[in-house]
């Protein structure tokens, strides 16, 4: 798994299971909590920041 915070976003923390193709953002209750790799990838990488696990556990902004 890797985590990555989107800087702009309201909701910025995502989680990324490589193994079941899915990008979770934890705290969105809309259609957009969970894509898809290549989704997150295509809209949110050129700029999403990787960080640890404890940061996206604390929620503490890289």
């Amino acid at each position: 798994m890797s985590y990555y915070y989107v800087p702009g976003m309201a909701e910025p923390f995502w989680v990324l299971a490589d193994d079941l193709d899915i990008a979770h953002n934890r705290a969105s209750d809309t259609d957009m909590g969970d894509l898809t790799i290549a989704e997150f990838t295509e809209w949110y990488l050129p700029r999403a920041i990787r960080i640890t696990v404890e940061q996206y556990r604390n929620g503490t902004k890289p």
